[in-house]
């Protein structure tokens, strides 16, 4: 590890340099312009001068123009201007992209329309209502004083008839903390007036303040979201890969302009042309090419795919010297399997991230292919391009491949010595040989040549059906041999000892066929195949999220709402692309039906 320098009170361009954050090993930085704007910035980037400013020197002055209805007041830093409504003088932060693209926040003076009936001085039950408070709510004030909103449907359906003093006692929470909130007086309806650690001032439901469902006025989870996109991106804009010119964001920006840097070319651009061109990535240039249907105009050619399947290929071509079929169509009909090998009856897919994810192929596309070769008895293997370029899960797929196409050392389980895997060995071997690695068990057992470990069988607890007595988790052997009876004899040593009544175990159907767990006398059905599964990769294809790393409560966590209303929104709005696997097989194992 190199010495540690401190670079503390240093300026690099615009950026001072505050204090060094030790969780992210970067430096927080203070732009010096009037927008004082902070970030978290790597050493190497300082230095370098990869960054040296917020965007503050490269940014277009928008100041006292006017969109719709906002006027433009200042700077607000990254890229985002302080602005306030010209008619009621409402105070907005708002994007440079939305102000530019006609994307302007509605403001609640001009929502009170030909669709709202007008009820201003009305009364329902000991609410009179006062003004049009915007998104339907209504500024209304109770008998006893309370003004509060009301949703219009609330009012007229006679749900919501006071602000609540009429109703059960409450427990007075006045001056208590809530994470960041203190409860400042009761506004009725369960709704707390509230104070913010920032000095924000809103209504919060008691339920949400009490359960710990809100905790802030947003303001923490902007600085996570900030924290989140410094980190992963260097920049605040997560389609950016890096700073870039006024000219190469403005290409982006409509389709003529793209168009005329198009024209710049004697020939068809290629898309790698392009991207090196308007330093953008892949997805972003290929996303508006489909929006603004110019393909016409691009070479479509996909190099890194191409160069990725020839990898593949030639490394298949380096194991296994018989015959090997490329881009055959005949056997699905049409449907083309980029690598088949006839005397294997084993075929290889390479799905590359751009036209393999969801904006192109339905989530049942990569299971669908898979089911119609095992239904010709042929076994599928899906390599993802997310995969491929990960150094440990290369290795893992490429030994997996000399476990499919070249001769083993074989071995006997009955010559083999039985027992019990130490976690520390359980860790090691599953990481070291599984395709999907090392996940939790309750017992491993394992088959020994002397001392050295060959195969392993985990089980424990049933992660995601209850109503079996235990789950078969990883089966698991040594690359370049195969043993004789091997899983056989780690089943059967599991029942004798630990006598389960019922068995469940989940197949990948991406990398493996479940022939194996027949042998083992498991048995499956049409019922028991799981829908597909997927993950999203990032821009940069370097991180790649399951889904229980996605769900939407997560992502408001990071503050990330401000890009959508869902996870599918928020993340297509990072650029992340969505790629379905082929599913899970479940197979289960019954003691009542299996032969003695």
């Amino acid at each position: 590890m190199g010495k540690f320098i401190d670079i503390t009170g240093q300026q690099f361009g615009n950026w001072k340099v505050l204090l060094y954050d030790k969780n992210t090993r970067k430096w927080v930085c203070e732009c010096q312009c009037n927008a004082k704007t902070k970030k978290l910035i790597a050493s190497a980037d300082l230095r370098k001068g990869k960054t040296t400013n917020c965007g503050c020197l490269r940014k277009k002055d928008l100041t006292g123009k006017e969109y719709k209805h906002l006027i433009v007041d200042s700077y607000a830093g990254d890229y985002h201007w302080n602005c306030h409504c010209k008619v009621c003088n409402k105070q907005f932060i708002v994007h440079t992209y939305h102000l530019e693209h006609d994307n302007i926040p509605a403001c609640t003076h001009n929502e009170l329309h030909v669709n709202v009936e007008d009820i201003t001085g009305q009364k329902f039950g000991e609410w009179e209502v006062l003004s049009y408070a915007g998104k339907k709510y209504w500024n209304c004030r109770c008998s006893c004083g309370v003004e509060r909103k009301v949703i219009g449907k609330d009012l007229r359906s006679g749900r919501s008839k006071s602000c609540g003093h009429d109703g059960p006692a409450f427990k007075d929470i006045t001056g208590q903390k809530f994470g960041e909130w203190t409860a400042i007086k009761y506004n009725g309806d369960s709704y707390w007036e509230c104070r913010c650690s920032c000095g924000t001032l809103k209504e919060v439901l008691r339920s949400s303040l009490i359960r710990g469902e809100s905790k802030s006025c947003g303001c923490m989870s902007n600085k996570i979201s900030h924290d989140t996109l410094i980190s992963r991106y260097g920049d605040m804009q997560a389609r950016i890969n890096k700073p870039r010119k006024d000219w190469q964001i403005a290409s982006l920006d409509s389709k003529e302009n793209f168009i005329e840097i198009i024209k710049k070319f004697n020939k068809k651009p290629t898309v790698l042309e392009l991207t090196d061109l308007l330093d953008c990535n892949k997805n972003t240039l290929l996303r508006r090419v489909h929006k603004w249907e110019i393909e016409n105009l691009i070479d479509l050619y996909d190099y890194s795919k191409s160069n990725m399947e020839k990898e593949i290929f030639n490394y298949i071509r380096s194991l296994y010297k018989s015959r090997i079929i490329q881009s055959d169509r005949k056997i699905l009909k049409g449907k083309e399997l980029d690598i088949y090998i006839p005397e294997k009856k084993l075929a290889i897919e390479f799905n590359g991230t751009y036209w393999h994810c969801d904006e192109f192929i339905n989530s049942y596309y990569h299971q669908n292919k898979t089911i119609e070769c095992i239904k010709q008895g042929i076994q599928l293997i899906h390599i993802f391009e997310y995969e491929w370029i990960n150094d440990n899960k290369q290795k893992l797929i490429k030994q997996l491949l000399i476990d499919k196409l070249c001769e083993s050392k074989v071995y006997y389980a009955r010559q083999l010595k039985i027992g019990d895997v130490t976690q520390e060995n359980e860790v090691k071997f599953l990481n070291e040989y599984h395709i999907q690695g090392y996940t939790n068990s309750s017992t491993a057992i394992g088959l020994y040549d002397n001392n050295e470990l060959l195969g392993i069988m985990t089980f424990g607890k049933p992660r995601f059906n209850n109503n079996y007595d235990c789950e078969l988790i990883r089966m698991c052997f040594k690359t370049g041999i195969s043993i004789v009876g091997g899983a056989e004899r780690i089943l059967k040593h599991y029942i004798d000892n630990y006598k389960p009544k019922n068995i469940i175990s989940y197949c990948d159907l991406a990398k493996f066929n479940g022939n194996s767990y027949l042998r083992l006398g498991f048995h499956t059905n049409k019922s028991m195949l799981t829908q597909p599964n997927y993950v999203w990769v990032s821009p940069d294809k370097k991180e790649v999220l399951p889904r229980y790393q996605t769900q939407k409560q997560k992502l408001i966590n990071l503050g990330l709402d401000k890009y959508g209303d869902t996870e599918t929104e928020i993340m297509k709005n990072l650029d992340y692309l969505r790629v379905y696997d082929a599913g899970n097989m479940k197979f289960e194992w019954n003691s009542d039906t299996t032969d003695k």
